[in-house]
């Protein structure tokens, strides 16, 4: 049993055995329909931001500082996390967009994620952050995906998560630093991409992500046995 098909082919040629693919299901139910702001200003991160993933969300800010710079706009990023380790969050000194709200839980979570105008999901490009999140794919892209809430996600395209939103067409896509500062803009300023995407990443939780079916799924697989 494994949660990405990479996986599932590495097991295979490992071990030369089939197994099955269930992703992992969504937290919340599948929104019945998308909720896509007309004039995002913010982008909302939730969650751990160890394996690297601090690197990536500074170069976010940095992006965002130079758009804000050009443009004249107050595009944020805000970060919601319990991290507390002075050496982690130093990466985000001098970052003016980046606003480090803390942890929230409970059903001040749910109002947080429930009212964010763009959703991250983001990835280191180092290759020991890369070799630790290869074959995963959070519960995070599960319940974003399910939320209808436009998706952003920036990381290498190494990485099954990655893989998962590039096959499935479900998220605004930035897979380098150099393409970053465009692919930023282009996912606050181009509101049929957010559309589509949106559309795409709910077609996506009902394809992979729904729990029930997910379930159902693993009850069929191991009666099997």
């Amino acid at each position: 049993m494994t949660i990405c098909p990479e996986l599932q082919e590495h097991y295979h040629a490992e071990f030369g055995i089939p197994a099955t693919t269930i992703m992992t299901g969504t937290n919340y139910p599948i929104a019945e329909r998308t909720c896509v702001a007309e004039n995002p200003t913010a982008i909302t991160f939730m969650g751990n931001i160890r394996c690297g993933r601090y690197r990536s969300l500074a170069e976010i800010g940095m992006a965002l500082d130079e758009l804000n710079a050009e443009r004249g706009t107050s595009y944020t990023l805000d970060i919601y996390s319990g991290e507390k380790e002075p050496s982690v969050l130093s990466h985000f000194a001098g970052i003016h967009s980046i606003h480090f709200k803390g942890f929230v839980g409970g059903e001040e979570f749910e109002r947080v994620f429930r009212s964010a105008q763009i959703l991250l999901h983001t990835e280191a490009f180092d290759d020991t952050s890369i070799d630790l999140v290869k074959h995963s794919v959070s519960t995070k892209i599960a319940d974003s995906l399910a939320s209808g809430i436009p998706l952003f996600a920036y990381g290498p395209d190494s990485v099954s998560s990655m893989k998962h939103l590039i096959r499935n067409n479900c998220a605004v896509l930035s897979t380098s630093k150099e393409s970053l500062k465009r692919d930023l803009l282009r996912c606050f300023q181009d509101q049929p991409l957010r559309e589509r995407t949106a559309e795409n990443g709910l077609a996506c939780a009902h394809k992979y992500h729904d729990s029930d079916v997910n379930s159902k799924l693993l009850r069929e697989v191991f009666s099997l046995q």
